[in-house]
């Protein structure tokens, strides 16, 4: 059964891809200036569309790594795709912890890496949601290497 914790890996993977690919300074938490919505808007945008997002991935190694993580994960393109949208709900909650500033995003993201708990934890009721509605989704899905057994 996949659990919470590879699913948040995964997450964190993309959403720090995210953060490298379309935010180009810091966004800011409650009020964001037109700028910096903008910005979280694009990146939102760009991890939804699959050919935007596969463009973006391709550029670097590290985006086609985040690419092949989430894809041996998924188990299939419904998956895929939900694990991206779901990334952007998490973005947004990591731009609102840390008060939009890129470097202490850039840290939640790492932290997440060492504590998926407490990074879980962190997160919204809604983005909490979504994840173990997905982690369901991939538990179940056969081809994500499960046997559709719980």
């Amino acid at each position: 059964m996949m659990s919470t914790y590879s699913v948040l890996n995964v997450l964190r993977f993309a959403a720090v891809a995210a953060v490298l690919m379309a935010a180009p300074g810091p966004l800011h938490a409650e009020e964001l200036d037109g700028a910096s919505q903008e910005a979280l808007t694009k990146t939102q945008h760009l991890l939804q569309d699959s050919v935007l997002r596969s463009q973006e991935l391709g550029r670097s190694a590290e985006g086609k790594e985040v690419g092949r993580q989430v894809e041996s994960i998924s188990g299939n393109a419904a998956n895929q795709d939900e694990m991206y949208r779901v990334s952007g709900k998490v973005l947004e909650d990591i731009a609102r912890t840390s008060d939009g500033d890129a470097e202490k995003m850039k840290r939640l993201t790492a932290a997440g890496k060492d504590d998926p708990e407490s990074f879980f934890d962190g997160l919204s009721e809604e983005s909490r949601r979504a994840i173990r509605s997905l982690a369901g989704k991939i538990s179940e899905s056969p081809a994500a290497g499960n046997s559709g057994k719980k």
